[in-house]
């Protein structure tokens, strides 16, 4: 279809589909339309939203919001698929705060199994996705970037996992 044409002659059979087209982009302002007016009526009259709004059966929104860093404070145990719905459950004892610990739980009951305490924070992860970016960069101009690039990833992931 050619460009910077407001109207098509009969022979070009371009008629129809630009008819289309310009009722698709009236279909796309009306919704527009609607989304402003909802947005504007949200803001001028709208009262502002609860802790759980939807009435949701999982845990995120059981939280405060915003939440705390921490999430809940006592670790709630989870016995069925809609946690919030299900009967109050007891609560996860013995996870130190101090550091970074989470409770592991068997697969298929969710027995509890063992605690597992997570690294801090690391400097690996942000060097890994600068040598992604940069391999996929590269790619575009040379692909002897694959294979520096795949050095560049290896030696990230190295520092990553290196216990």
């Amino acid at each position: 279809m050619p460009r910077r044409v407001f109207t098509y002659g009969r022979d070009t059979g371009w008629a129809g589909l630009n008819l289309v087209a310009t009722g698709g982009a009236f279909v796309i302002l009306a919704g527009l339309l609607v989304y402003v007016a909802g947005l504007a009526w949200g803001l001028r009259r709208g009262r502002p939203a609860g802790p759980d709004p939807w009435g949701a059966d999982t845990l995120e929104w059981a939280t405060a919001s915003p939440p705390a860093s921490y999430n809940h404070a006592p670790l709630p145990a989870v016995t069925s698929r809609h946690p919030l719905w299900a009967p109050a459950a007891t609560t996860v004892t013995g996870i130190r705060s101090e550091v970074r610990e989470i409770l592991v739980t068997t697969a298929g009951h969710a027995a509890p199994s063992h605690r597992q305490v997570l690294d801090g924070p690391a400097v690996a992860p942000l060097l890994l996705s600068a040598a992604v970016t940069a391999t996929l960069v590269g790619v575009v101009f040379t692909p002897w970037a694959i294979v520096w690039g795949s050095r560049l990833c290896f030696a990230a992931l190295t520092l990553w996992f290196w216990p």
